[in-house]
């Protein structure tokens, strides 16, 4: 993706404020693939550091990003095509030295991907420990979504397995729901499961069930 000239007026869409001065944002130009972009005037001018990301081959299906920006220096970014049937290579940027340089881990299982590639959350707990939701297929009133996580900082991303609880947890969900639910509203439902299993943790009586099955 192409860095936007100089003093060009842009629209930021995703903003992350670590304070009064710094902060990290997404945004670009209406129509056009977004961008990623670093303050450290608080806002009054935003600095392009975006990865090396391809461009899409098609200007009418434009690159969407979401990202994770943990302190000044720490960043993960993910790409990905914003129309059905886009396949974009499935993999996460990341940079630990504010943006002036950036790194990508390719993710595990590629095969999970072939149907499609839709990261729709990326959180961190500390600069090492993070976890990603990807939509990664659809069918008749359902949807499948994997949960992947990394214990390195966004070196290697992996799906693990349900009961090895020292390392990343494969998650895959198999999601029946009415024709009337959105799945906009669906995924804000999933978030506040994984936000409360990421900050509480899992209940014993919730472990004892996993390790039943």
């Amino acid at each position: 993706i192409p860095h936007l000239p100089a003093g060009q007026a842009i629209k930021i869409t995703f903003i992350t404020m670590l304070d009064s001065s710094t902060g990290w944002s997404i945004g670009g130009l209406n129509g056009e693939s977004d961008h990623i972009f670093r303050t450290a005037d608080g806002g009054l001018t935003w600095a392009e550091v975006t990865p090396a990301e391809p461009a899409s081959t098609d200007s009418q299906n434009p690159k969407s990003a979401i990202g994770f920006f943990f302190d000044s220096s720490s960043a993960w970014v993910a790409f990905f095509g914003s129309a059905p049937g886009t396949l974009p290579a499935a993999y996460v940027w990341f940079t630990h030295d504010g943006g002036a340089s950036w790194q990508y881990s390719a993710l595990a299982e590629p095969a999970l991907y072939q149907e499609g590639y839709g990261p729709s959350d990326l959180s961190f707990l500390d600069a090492q420990h993070g976890f990603m939701i990807a939509h990664v297929g659809a069918g008749m009133n359902h949807d499948y979504y994997v949960l992947l996580g990394t214990s390195d900082g966004g070196v290697n991303w992996g799906l693990g397995n349900a009961f090895e609880y020292n390392g990343p947890t494969l998650m895959t969900s198999f999601i029946v729901y009415p024709p009337n639910v959105t799945e906009d509203d669906l995924l804000k439902a999933y978030d506040v499961v994984i936000h409360q299993l990421a900050t509480e943790g899992a209940s014993p009586d919730s472990l004892e069930r996993v390790g039943a099955k």
